[in-house]
C-alpha cells in the first residue's frame, strides 16, 4: 500500500511539475485580484445594473401611449330578417 501511494505521488509529480518561478504577490496585486474575483462584488454589480434597467422601464411606463382603431361596415338587406316576403300581384304578404 505504501509503495503504491509513493508511486502515485511520483507519477503526479512527474505529470504536473511544480514551477520554480513562482510569482511573488504585492499587496496591491492581492487587492486587485480580490476585487476582480469577489463573487459578492460581482453579484452587487449585477443587482445594480438590474436596478438601473428596472428604473428605465418604470420611467418608460409613465409616458402616455396612443392607440387607434377604425372599422367600417355596410349592409344592405331590403327584406326583413324574420320570415320572407313574396309578391303576388300587387299585395306583398309575409310568409313565416
Amino acid at each position: 500500500m505504501k509503495h503504491s501511494l509513493a508511486f502515485f505521488a511520483l507519477l503526479v509529480g512527474a505529470l504536473f511539475p511544480i514551477s520554480s518561478t513562482a510569482r511573488s504577490w504585492t499587496l496591491s496585486d492581492c487587492i486587485n485580484y480580490a476585487q476582480t474575483h469577489n463573487i459578492t462584488l460581482l453579484k452587487s454589480a449585477v443587482q445594480h445594473q438590474s436596478a438601473i434597467e428596472d428604473l428605465l422601464q418604470s420611467k418608460a411606463e409613465l409616458k402616455p401611449s396612443v392607440s387607434a382603431q377604425t372599422s367600417q361596415n355596410l349592409s344592405f338587406n331590403p327584406w326583413p330578417e324574420t320570415g320572407s316576403y313574396y309578391v303576388q300581384a300587387s299585395n306583398p304578404q309575409l310568409r313565416a
